[in-house]
C-alpha cells in the first residue's frame, strides 16, 4: 500500500469519525455507531474457528456481520475492518459480500486497506501521538499498553502494532511487547487498574440492530423473506412473533435462508 493511499484511508477513518459524532479517543461502543452509520448489523456466535465477519450490501443496504463467538477487541475490530470495507467502496454492487475468515495484510489488498481502515478509525493518529504523554508514559511496559487498549477498546496486539506503525516504538520493542504478552494475563491488568475485563473475553451475543430488524419486518411484510427467518430475528431479542405483526395480512415467501446469511454461504 502506498503512503498515498494510506493517507487517503487515515481521512477516511477520520470522516467517518466525524459522521458518527465519536467524541472521545476511542470507540466506547462500535455497534452503536453503526446504528448511528445507518449500517445494520448482526451478532451471532458461530464458534472460535468460523468466519469472523462480513460486509453485505443488499440493494442500498448495508450489513455487517461478526462472529461473537472470538474475543471482544477482535469482535470490535471485526465491525470497524468491515466498516471499512463499506467506507472504502469495496462492496461495488447492489449484491455484494464480503467474507473474512482473517485478515491478512499480505495477500489481498482490500483486506490490507480495510485493516488500516480499522486501525485508523479505532485508535486516530492524534490520539495515539498525545496520549502517551497525557499518560505520563516514558517507557513502553505490557502495563503501559494495556492502559492505552483500555482506552481504545483494542487488543494488545492491535494496539502494539499501531504504535509501532506510527513509530511510537520500534519494530524491536515491538516484537519484545508481543513476547513479553505470551507471560502476562492481560485481563487480570486490567482488573488490577480497575479497567474492564471484558475486551478479553467472547460474550456469545446474538444481536440485531433496531433498524435492521424494523427492515426484516418490513420484507417479510412485502411477501420476501419467510416467517421462520423474522421468528428467529425476533427470537434473539425476546420478542414473540404475534406480538409484532399481524399475520393474516402478510404473505409468505421461500426464498430466504438466515441460517445460510449468519454462516456467509454463497455470494
Amino acid at each position: 500500500m502506498t503512503e498515498q493511499r494510506k493517507r487517503e484511508i487515515e481521512k477516511e477513518a477520520s470522516d467517518t469519525r466525524k459522521l458518527a459524532e465519536i467524541l472521545t479517543p476511542g470507540i466506547s461502543d462500535i455497534f452503536e455507531v453503526c446504528d448511528t452509520l445507518n449500517i445494520y448489523y448482526v451478532r451471532y456466535p458461530l464458534g472460535q474457528d468460523a468466519i469472523l465477519g462480513a460486509a453485505i450490501l443488499r440493494e442500498d443496504d448495508h450489513i455487517i456481520f461478526s462472529n461473537s463467538s472470538v474475543v471482544l477487541s477482535r469482535e470490535i475490530f471485526t465491525v470497524a475492518h468491515e466498516l471499512g470495507h463499506i467506507r472504502l467502496g469495496h462492496l461495488n454492487s447492489q449484491y455484494s459480500k464480503i467474507k473474512d475468515y482473517s485478515f491478512s495484510e499480505e495477500t489481498d489488498e482490500k483486506e490490507a486497506e480495510a485493516n488500516y481502515f480499522a486501525a485508523c478509525f479505532l485508535m486516530p493518529r492524534e490520539q495515539v501521538i498525545l496520549l502517551p504523554e497525557k499518560l505520563q508514559i516514558t517507557e513502553w511496559t505490557p502495563l503501559e499498553v494495556v492502559r492505552m487498549q483500555s482506552i481504545f477498546n483494542t487488543s494488545f496486539d492491535a494496539t502494539v502494532t499501531r504504535l509501532a506503525s506510527l513509530h511510537k516504538i520500534t519494530k524491536a520493542k515491538q516484537e519484545e511487547l508481543l513476547q513479553k504478552k505470551a507471560n502476562i494475563k492481560v485481563s487480570s491488568i486490567l482488573r488490577t487498574i480497575g479497567k474492564d475485563a471484558s475486551l478479553c473475553f467472547s460474550d456469545q451475543s446474538k444481536a440485531i440492530s433496531i433498524d435492521y430488524l424494523k427492515w426484516i419486518v418490513s420484507n417479510y411484510s412485502n411477501g420476501l423473506i419467510p416467517k421462520e427467518t423474522v421468528e428467529k430475528a425476533l427470537g434473539y431479542l425476546g420478542i414473540h412473533f404475534e406480538d409484532v405483526i399481524d399475520e393474516e395480512r402478510i404473505p409468505v415467501a421461500e426464498d430466504f435462508d438466515l441460517d445460510d446469511f449468519l454462516e456467509g454461504n454463497g455470494e
